[in-house]
């Protein structure tokens, strides 16, 4: 088995910043109590630093994180035993199952969403963008393009009915739906 290259410390701390949200999901669908969650996905953490050597550059980081909060749950779990509320194991790993494949389903609708928005005629491109710039209004793009406010979003109907049509399409074409 070829020798993996190691991540470089500063671009291993990106790796985990990065995927802080993901993770807080993730460990929080599994665990019920916030501040719990909020422990595990701190253990996960110091885990992921500790085995940072183990990682192999150019593999799915998501992944591996997500298998080593797992494993990080099922150990707060077992610390837990005297607890009633807990899922059975068996559960536990269906519901991590599918919060890791809908989280998967996710990540592909939103790279086919970005192609699908790059294939907008560019005024359609920009309205919809700019539609959801913070503090942007409908009536604020209505005033800029001299157009009334249902007209925008007459527009923006028609726009989201364009790309939800695309996302759809080139998820039947690659076997994602």
């Amino acid at each position: 088995m070829p020798e993996s290259t190691p991540v470089h410390p500063d671009e291993f701390v990106d790796l985990i910043t990065s995927i802080q949200r993901r993770l807080f999901v993730y460990i929080r669908s599994l665990v019920i109590d916030e501040t719990a969650t909020n422990d595990v996905l701190q253990n996960t953490n110091r885990v992921l630093w500790a085995k940072r050597d183990t990682f192999a550059a150019g593999t799915n980081f998501g992944a591996w994180a997500a298998r080593c909060a797992f494993n990080q749950v099922l150990d707060f779990r077992k610390r837990q035993h005297n607890d009633r509320h807990l899922f059975d194991d068996d559960l536990l790993r269906e519901v991590s199952y599918e919060v890791e494949r809908t989280a998967a389903e996710s990540s592909d609708r939103l790279a086919y969403l970005l192609e699908c928005l790059d294939e907008l005629p560019s005024d359609q491109s920009a309205v919809i963008r700019q539609r959801y710039e913070p503090d942007v209004t409908v009536a604020d793009i209505a005033q800029q393009q001299g157009r009334s406010a249902a007209a925008v979003s007459q527009s923006l109907y028609r726009i989201r009915n364009r790309l939800l049509d695309c996302v759809e399409s080139k998820m039947a074409k690659d076997g994602d739906s």
